[in-house]
């Protein structure tokens, strides 16, 4: 009689484990920006989310959990980051202001390993003034930690992202203009 709770335990912890989706949205605080160049501008600049709130990838497959971004939530953790940098260097960031950057997480991936991840993001920018170009940065993390390691490796490669941007010369002179 022990055999029949037995295996619907067993039936029970495979259905719950097989084919889980999970959301993950990078938190845009967790890792500074790093290298950024020095800059400072009084202008105030409208950051717009041009990703479609619908657009889902699943970025990571991990035995039995299906990773999913919503690229639309990625894009506004990318739009925090963005807006926390500006404000440090003197710009206002607000709606209907006359300089704008759109920005749209484009891309998100995440490769397993056993003693390293990797985890790749991509992002679209379009200025105001007409100038548009997609960044895309990798972050290489160790699996290991207290934290979860691919969730600091997603942060990671959201950060550098970002942080590219911020080096184009071509972005900060329309920031500075």
């Amino acid at each position: 009689m022990l055999i029949e709770p037995l295996k619907f335990l067993i039936i029970l912890l495979l259905l719950l484990c097989v084919g889980c989706t999970r959301y993950y949205t990078p938190d845009p605080n967790a890792v500074p920006l790093k290298g950024i160049p020095g800059f400072t501008s009084s202008a105030s600049v409208a950051l717009i989310n041009n990703q479609s709130p619908s657009s889902e990838v699943i970025f990571s497959v991990n035995k039995f959990t299906n990773w999913t971004a919503n690229l639309h939530k990625w894009t506004e953790a990318a739009i925090e980051m963005t807006k926390n940098e500006l404000k440090k260097h003197g710009m206002d960031v607000s709606e209907g202001a006359g300089k704008s950057i759109k920005l749209s997480i484009t891309e998100a991936n995440h490769l397993p390993g056993r003693w390293k991840l990797q985890c790749s993001t991509a992002i679209s920018i379009d200025l105001g003034n007409g100038y548009s170009h997609r960044y895309s940065q990798t972050e290489h993390t160790g699996n290991f930690g207290w934290v979860n390691p691919l969730f600091r490796c997603v942060d990671g490669s959201l950060m550098w992202v970002v942080a590219t941007m911020f080096k184009d010369a071509r972005v900060i002179e329309y920031l500075t203009e």
